[in-house]
């Protein structure tokens, strides 16, 4: 066991080594913070179990949703329940997580976190202090940005009267139909943020042909003002009647950073969480409705691992990184706790009856990405339906588990679809088609995610800034390097991203061994491993992920 001075004595070496100035040091300097680090680094897994019992005594008994004919609270079985933290805007939550899976989690992954907090701080210092400053992103990789990798999520051509407004100032009205693509950012609009930090709305526009892969960035909007590349050829007029248009390189490298802080803000808080949270009422309902042995249960098992303790974790345990808690030396976000759920709550119901951000529907199939990051993850849905189909075509079209399985879903899950009333046979293909859904979401869409946008450089991408539309609009668009962003933010980022952000694979997919007793099934799975290696060989042009990195299950 590391002792308090020595650990103390370690931490004032390293930082007076590096040469580290106060805006860095102020962490890790005054004696308060001394010896919370040393909590942290010397923590292991006991302090999470009691987290973990605490919190389901705290929720006892409240919001409890009517279990299953033949099922009773008291057994404390896995069940969706409206979520504590918003009832009506979050998707529903998994209180009672079984103990085994606990025991699990912090064998794998909080035993990780421990690690990592004990022996990756130096580098983080390290980073923070050689990187000091954001770097500029080029506009080939603005653009290229949002096609390849889950940041692109939101791009649309879909264009609504601000935008035309804004965009009539260029004179590209005869370009609009059909080439003009946007990223918009304004979710992030009126969040409580911490003191000192920015977060503005953007909205990028780019000129885009069809399905290209390739982008040309044309315009970002801020608030009511305009930033054009140094490249471009507008002679329109430097001042609008609702938009004050600002051109410089200066002004232009910091809008492009303003975009793709509030892309990574946006991803991590709006829609990736969809990925996570709302997957938990299939997992739950998996395990407490389908017997052991059941076809059904046995392939959609395997994906389940890790996922409820894991979620648990992000939304109840006030030390996780979603509740941003500035005495924790890995939350990175610009924003309060509040802000962070407020967030969280618009990416699942929906943002000011815009169609940029809709409700939150469970869509059958592959999200529907316009890019090739989302054409990648469509080409992985296939062979998961295909192995869906074979396991559910031998199942009986009267099966009450599974009829009971789908009418629990549909009651808990917007836009799963109608169960069959109780006098028709079950929809087999449908039934397959959720599984397989939740199969690719679970393994593919989540690890995916990950791995793409941890290769984004963090200081390309930045979760915090220090920099707002006012102070560009007061400024020209003049902005030193040095007051965008601070040491001590890079080096949060840093622990963030090597707890959270980056994938740590436990369970891989192409390693699943299914608990089939039918030996149909086991030809089907092993057929199902074919297939995925057939495909990760086939696939042309960028492999966003490897089959060997992507998981099983929503396992980080």
């Amino acid at each position: 066991m590391i002792s308090v001075k020595s650990l103390q004595g370690k931490l004032q070496t390293a930082l007076s080594d590096l040469g580290l100035g106060s805006e860095l040091s102020e962490l890790v300097q005054t004696r308060r913070n001394l010896r919370r680090m040393t909590r942290l680094v010397t923590a292991d897994e006991r302090d999470v179990r009691i987290w973990f019992t605490g919190l389901n005594e705290v929720f006892e008994g409240s919001h409890l949703e009517d279990y299953p004919e033949g099922y009773k609270q008291a057994i404390q079985a896995p069940w969706p329940q409206p979520s504590p933290h918003a009832p009506s805007e979050l998707p529903p939550s998994v209180l009672h997580v079984p103990e085994a899976e606990v025991t699990e989690f912090l064998k794998q992954v909080v035993a990780r976190y421990v690690s990592t907090l004990k022996s990756d701080w130096i580098d983080a210092l390290v980073f923070a202090h050689r990187r000091g400053k954001l770097r500029e992103m080029s506009d080939a990789r603005f653009a290229e940005v949002f096609l390849t990798s889950p940041m692109g999520k939101s791009l649309t051509p879909v264009l609504e009267a601000d935008d035309q407004e804004f965009l009539s100032l260029f004179a590209l009205e005869n370009q609009i139909q059909g080439s003009v693509w946007k990223v918009d950012f304004s979710l992030v609009e009126g969040i409580e943020l911490l003191p000192q930090m920015s977060l503005e709305p953007t909205v990028a526009y780019f000129l885009r042909e069809g399905h290209s892969s390739r982008m040309k960035p044309l315009a970002i909007r801020v608030r009511q003002a305009g930033f054009l590349p140094t490249s471009s050829r507008s002679d329109q007029g430097e001042q609008g009647d609702k938009y004050q248009l600002i051109r410089s390189r200066a002004a232009w490298v910091t809008a492009k950073q303003m975009t793709l802080q509030a892309a990574a803000v946006t991803l991590i808080a709006s829609a990736h969480p969809v990925v996570h949270f709302p997957m938990d009422a299939i997992n739950a309902i998996t395990k407490t409705v389908l017997a052991v042995g059941h076809p059904l249960r046995e392939m959609l098992l395997p994906h389940c691992y890790m996922q409820l303790p894991l979620n648990f974790a992000v939304l109840y345990i006030d030390r996780s990184v979603a509740h941003n808690h500035q005495r924790e030396i890995y939350s990175a976000f610009p924003t309060t706790r509040r802000g962070f759920f407020e967030l969280m709550k618009r990416g699942y119901s929906g943002y000011q009856g815009r169609p940029t951000f809709p409700h939150y529907q469970f869509k059958l199939g592959s999200p529907s990405i316009p890019t090739p990051y989302g054409d990648f993850l469509n080409q992985y849905y296939q062979p998961i339906l295909n192995f869906a189909r074979t396991v559910c075509s031998g199942l009986d079209s009267r099966d009450a588990e599974v009829r009971r399985w789908w009418e629990s879903l549909y009651r808990v899950l917007p836009g799963v679809p109608s169960p069959p009333l109780a006098d028709e046979p079950l929809d087999l293909e449908q039934v397959a088609q959720i599984a397989a859904t939740f199969v690719h979401n679970c393994a593919v869409v989540h690890s995916a995610d990950h791995h793409c946008y941890a290769k984004l450089p963090i200081d390309q991408v930045p979760l915090r800034m220090r920099v707002g539309a006012d102070d560009m609009i007061s400024s020209g668009g003049f902005v030193l390097p040095k007051e965008k962003i601070r040491k001590s933010d890079l080096f949060r980022h840093r622990m963030a991203w090597k707890m959270y952000f980056r994938p740590t694979t436990i369970r891989a997919l192409p390693d699943v061994d299914y608990a089939f007793s039918d030996p149909l099934h086991r030809d089907a799975a092993r057929k199902f491993h074919a297939d995925l290696r057939q495909l990760d060989r086939s696939l042309d042009g960028e492999k966003y992920i490897h089959l060997s990195q992507i998981a099983s299950s929503i396992q980080y």
